[in-house]
């Protein structure tokens, strides 16, 4: 599927309600959870290509990058590297021939062999710790971002519900029907009797996240007016990164003949999932631009 660009969030006509009156009051604590929650999901994206480098180019795009740096370092001091590479071999060389005279040729090789012997054993520990890595690596890492990219995405619409509901009367009026349904004097004891938050905590889970309809409705009231759901292509999206979500939480990232139906995905039922570093960054780009689209027409919403 296409991922679309920032524009598809951006083109959301502002709600008419957004002029005159005074301001909603939001803060930005569940703007800034989420997006320290997307800081780690790029880390995993990150550390999957620091991994890649590592294995199939030596580390050349990271590590190799600082010992080139530190190389022009040298270089800007007026230092030869090659100068210093050569000292290094000769004073090598000395040591070893002045080790073989004072123990003997045949004593310097038994010595090596033993210092060969117990390097490979090391690299066969190292290398049975490194496998986890490499399953790691190859899925794990990828498939975790965009776990962690969706529960931020949920845990933000659920937290900014509880705080814009809670603190402005007139947005929780738009939910007035939910209200005398579902409130409870449970939810007011659990909220150690603040109302505000006891309503805004009803109001958070009238609504089904893993629903991508029921979430647009619940977000149509919030913004009183247009969503970025209302768009039949993020509405597509959203539902595309959910059951990703899902196939990795709850199948461990093995398709399925319901991921493909979702999905339209070419993988064989029963194969493990594959995934790229560039399709999950795309997916969680769109993440951070639905929530800044909300968090934006939230702040902008007038009584």
């Amino acid at each position: 599927m296409r991922i679309p660009t920032g524009k598809a969030f951006r083109s959301v006509s502002p709600s008419p309600r957004e002029e005159g009156g005074t301001l909603a009051k939001v803060a930005k604590a569940a703007y800034h959870a989420f997006q320290a929650n997307i800081t780690v999901a790029r880390g995993f994206v990150e550390l999957h290509f620091m991994i890649e480098d590592l294995l199939e180019r030596g580390g050349q795009k990271t590590i190799g990058v600082m010992m080139r740096l530190g190389q022009r370092m040298i270089k800007l001091a007026g230092i030869d590297w090659r100068e210093i590479e050569k000292l290094v071999e000769r004073q090598f060389a000395v040591n070893i021939e002045e080790r073989q005279r004072r123990i003997g040729k045949a004593e310097l090789e038994r010595q090596a062999k033993d210092v060969a012997s117990g390097f490979a054993s090391e690299l066969e520990s190292i290398f049975q710790r490194v496998k986890p890595v490499a399953t790691a690596y190859e899925r794990g890492l990828l498939e975790q971002a965009l776990v962690v990219a969706v529960s931020a995405l949920e845990t933000y619409i659920y937290d900014v519900t509880v705080e814009a509901t809670g603190k402005n009367k007139y947005l929780r009026d738009g939910f007035t029907s939910k209200l005398h349904e579902n409130f409870r004097y449970s939810h007011l004891a659990k909220a150690r009797g603040d109302v505000a938050a006891a309503l805004g905590e009803v109001i958070a889970d009238s609504y089904k996240f893993y629903d991508v309809q029921s979430t647009r409705k619940h977000l149509k009231v919030l913004l009183r007016g247009s969503t970025p759901l209302d768009s039949r292509e993020i509405q597509n999206l959203l539902i595309n990164l959910l059951a990703y979500r899902n196939l990795i939480t709850h199948n461990a990232g093995i398709v399925d003949k319901e991921f493909k139906q979702k999905t339209g995905h070419r993988g064989k039922v029963g194969s493990p999932l594959r995934l790229h570093r560039d399709f999950v960054s795309n997916y969680i780009k769109i993440a951070e631009e639905l929530v800044a689209s909300i968090q934006h027409r939230l702040e902008k919403t007038r009584a």
